[in-house]
């Protein structure tokens, strides 16, 4: 009877944090690591309880997640920190509970659609308050200042912007927020929302949009654009469409005068979408991975090695920010190159999974969350391109998450197909 009575526990516990972790993210590092921690903890002892094994359904992506950690592993021969290691695997470890607690714990789709109520619900506080933010130049929950953001080129201070950071704690974090639940916020609302829910998604979608232009960042806003496009061609919406394409064509016309002056002195585009130091995080990074390319200097030691390897020459592309600004780089950096390999063959089994999953769901719902899912995943993956996006501990546990929760899509279609055969 205890028995029971705790199993039912566990369950409730891990029911309710799957909707209030992407909710607290929001405005909370603290309560979203505390719920995660909860749910994983509630997991593993309902499986205990159970007497279950921990792997019932089927994942996809389970052989390369294993592959990671096994050359993640193999990167402590180089590694100058076994403690900071270890704690790179154990994060390893973390994520994968989360996509494996998705997978098994996702009960319905009514279960679905109360995760992604609570996704809207933190993307709608987030962009409220970031709204607030602009407007008083500090945002209502933590009584952040607005970030001003200033570049200077030859001695002359060009820009002079009010770069919004709502919750989070840099401009960068809550663009990587806002270009993960967007594209699922824009799904529901056009495919899927009726009535008061549409006018909902709506508002959500448009103050979101609004707050992510008003974060400047460029990596975020490219893999929003992504995402649309993406979306737009699975579902042949052709006034998606030809809205992104209306959009792309305004922008140049509708930047601030400030940006527009500024882009006139950029010696290469390249500068203007990455900027100096950007590329001398890049060029740190394959210092680092061509001194080590295949085991790496050490799962989760980037920062500890980087004295080491920054380079200092003449060039103008040299930077001391201690991050490399490109998820894949920093990967190859710490575990090798068969790292970001591995981690390429896993987003390629979830998409191949995602995808097939699409073409076959019937329920209307499903088949929109898994558009905006899949496109919120693009758009991170795009970012990681000008982002550590797969190292900032919030982020990249919300990523994750969505992740288990596509990986779950087959297990949620085979159970609508039991309720409408």
């Amino acid at each position: 009877m205890k028995s029971s009575k705790s199993i039912g526990y566990c369950s409730r516990l891990i029911d309710a944090s799957l909707i209030l972790i992407p909710f607290f993210a929001s405005f909370s590092s603290a309560l979203v690591n505390l719920f995660i921690g909860l749910a994983i903890f509630a997991f593993f002892l309902k499986k205990v309880l159970l007497r279950e094994r921990i792997f019932k359904e089927k994942i996809p992506i389970l052989i390369p997640f294993f592959l990671m950690i096994l050359v993640s592993l193999l990167s402590f021969e180089n590694t100058v920190s076994f403690r900071a290691s270890v704690q790179g695997i154990g994060k390893l470890i973390k994520y994968l509970a989360l996509v494996v607690l998705l997978v098994e714990e996702l009960k319905d789709i009514t279960h679905a659609k109360r995760i992604v109520t609570g996704i809207l619900f933190g993307l709608l506080l987030a962009s409220c308050d970031g709204l607030y933010q602009l407007y008083t130049g500090f945002d209502f929950i933590r009584h952040w200042t607005v970030t001003i953001h200033n570049a200077e080129l030859a001695g002359v201070m060009q820009l002079n912007l009010p770069r919004l950071t709502a919750a989070f704690s840099h401009t960068n974090m809550f663009g990587i927020y806002l270009g993960l639940f967007l594209p699922l916020s824009i799904a529901v609302t056009l495919y899927h929302y009726q009535g008061t829910q549409k006018l909902f998604g709506y508002c959500t979608s448009i103050l979101a949009l609004f707050c992510l232009l008003f974060t400047f960042s460029r990596g975020a806003f490219a893999g929003f654009l992504v995402s649309l496009v993406f979306i737009g061609v699975m579902r042949r919406d052709k006034v998606l469409l030809s809205a992104l394409i209306f959009m792309m064509v305004i922008i140049p016309f509708v930047l601030p005068h400030d940006i527009r002056e500024w882009a006139k002195t950029t010696p290469t585009v390249w500068e203007f979408f990455l900027n100096t130091r950007r590329i001398g995080d890049w060029r740190n990074a394959l210092n680092m991975i061509r001194h080590h390319p295949f085991l790496g200097v050490g799962v989760n030691t980037y920062t500890l090695n980087f004295e080491k390897y920054k380079l200092r020459d003449a060039s103008r592309f040299v930077s001391d920010t201690g991050w490399s600004h490109n998820s894949y780089l920093q990967m190859a950096a710490e575990i090798g190159i068969f790292g970001p390999l591995f981690f390429f063959w896993l987003m390629f089994r979830l998409f191949q999974s995602g995808l097939t999953s699409y073409k076959k769901l019937d329920e209307n719902f499903l088949k929109a969350a898994t558009l905006g899912i899949m496109g919120g995943v693009i758009a991170y993956l795009v970012n990681g391109i000008t982002e550590t996006a797969l190292y900032y501990s919030k982020m990249v546990s919300l990523f994750w998450i969505q992740v288990g929760f596509l990986s779950a899509m087959p297990k949620l279609m085979r159970h609508s197909q039991k309720r409408h055969p």
